[in-house]
């Protein structure tokens, strides 16, 4: 019966993320079951991209969540208005004139769209990089229905390990347990190291910091620029 549900009822069960390329090979975001894990070298787009997925779940009316170790929250909210007013995001974070109009018209939108809220989380609110303990307290304040985090080299590890891929490695069993725990998907931003496979082809050998993020994940999205 459950099964017949899912198949009836699929965004009950699923969340779609805005590509709908994608969402037709991953069945979109698992509502309840997702340690989803965006990987990618410098300047691929891991961030625009983790930015898109939570602009999508917002228009699908959830309470979105972003955790950002370096952007503002101005920053953030300029990548998310790029995405939903569909402008060119350049002009809004450089407070061109030439946008204003434009931004306002989609700002006084906005409210009559029925969108889901988008909270930002950065160091600058909790006086250094985020633990996942202080992403629980974020999830539960603000009651999120899906937690992005951007990322896991920009989170600080509760237990204090000194070695990196230890660090890393306490982090990611931290968030897959906090996934667990709160019933909720989390999508975590991830580097990935220099390396690739003689066909030029990636796989999770080639993620960064610990073999653990690859572990604890239910499913991994490689970017690369062709």
């Amino acid at each position: 019966d459950r099964y017949l549900d899912m198949i009836a009822n699929q965004s009950k069960y699923f969340i779609s993320t805005g590509f709908p390329e994608l969402d037709k090979i991953i069945t979109g975001i698992d509502r309840r079951n997702e340690n989803m894990v965006i990987a990618a070298r410098t300047g691929v787009g891991k961030s625009m991209m983790l930015c898109a997925v939570a602009a999508a779940a917002s228009k699908q009316g959830l309470c979105v969540g972003i955790y950002s170790g370096e952007m503002s929250v101005d920053k953030v909210g300029y990548r998310i208005d790029t995405l939903l007013g569909h402008m060119p995001n350049i002009a809004i974070s450089r407070g061109e004139l030439l946008a204003m109009k434009e931004y306002k018209n989609y700002m006084d939108s906005l409210p009559n769209l029925g969108y889901g809220s988008i909270n930002v989380l950065t160091p600058a609110m909790i006086a250094g990089p985020a633990t996942v303990s202080a992403l629980q307290a974020f999830v539960e304040r603000y009651k999120l229905d899906i937690l992005f985090i951007d990322q896991y080299s920009l989170l600080e590890d509760d237990s204090k390990a000194r070695v990196m891929h230890e660090k890393v490695a306490n982090i990611s069993k931290a968030i897959k347990n906090l996934q667990v725990l709160k019933e909720i998907p989390i999508i975590a931003v991830s580097q990935m190291n220099r390396t690739k496979n003689e066909d030029g082809s990636q796989d999770t050998t080639q993620i960064g910091l610990s073999d653990r993020i690859g572990q604890d994940a239910t499913c991994i999205i490689m970017l690369d620029k062709k």
